[in-house]
């Protein structure tokens, strides 16, 4: 797959730390965990200046000793952006949302879990080990006065995350959260490359 020329990281500066689960200097802002993986997004817009789309950077985190498998067959069924808005302080006012509905890990998902398992259609994860992919959001993206209006880009982080070591199925659920999944991204972006191996996830 070739490469996308798209706009890469922009930090997060200025005042409200305390808004976030990592240092402004981090450039991954942590959006969710349990107690066996751990979800981050990179404080970056990977997108071009009136480019219809955009794209985000996630990373899951395997955080235990032994492999795990993760499910991506489906965008919305793993972290993803759900809604941006630009704002002048680092953090979203009135909040109006809507969300896909939850998928719960029953009888049905857990055997489709397990099946995939079996059939080599996860992603394995080693331990201590990450896996990285390009999320796009699926609808329009900031227009240039946008983003020369306002001081940050705010990526709402929707979605959740199947995945089991064989035996037992697991999911990892992104909750509506300010300090979390609110994506905090300076502007202006600056720009670069996806790598030509990165995992891209469009509609």
């Amino acid at each position: 797959m070739g490469g996308v020329n798209l706009p890469r990281r922009a930090f997060l500066v200025g005042s409200g730390a305390a808004l976030f689960a990592q240092s402004q200097q981090d450039r991954w802002q942590f959006l969710g965990k349990d107690k066996n993986i751990s979800v981050y997004a990179e404080r970056a817009w990977y997108g071009t200046r009136g480019y219809g789309h955009f794209f985000i950077h996630v990373r899951i985190f395997n955080t235990t000793d032994r492999a795990l498998s993760v499910d991506l067959r489906n965008r919305f069924e793993m972290p993803y952006p759900n809604q941006w808005t630009v704002s002048m302080v680092p953090l979203r006012g009135m909040i109006d949302e809507n969300r896909a509905r939850r998928v719960e890990l029953d009888v049905e998902r857990t055997e489709r879990l397990l099946a995939g398992f079996r059939d080599r259609q996860l992603t394995e994860i080693a331990g201590q080990k990450s896996l990285e992919y390009y999320s796009m959001f699926n609808a329009e993206a900031p227009k240039a006065d946008d983003i020369d209006k306002a001081r940050y880009l705010i990526v709402s982080m929707a979605g959740q995350l199947f995945y089991t070591d064989g035996t037992a199925p697991a999911a990892l659920y992104l909750q509506l959260q300010h300090t979390e999944t609110d994506l905090v991204i300076a502007l202006p972006p600056e720009y670069d490359h996806i790598p030509d191996d990165a995992r891209l996830f469009f509609n």
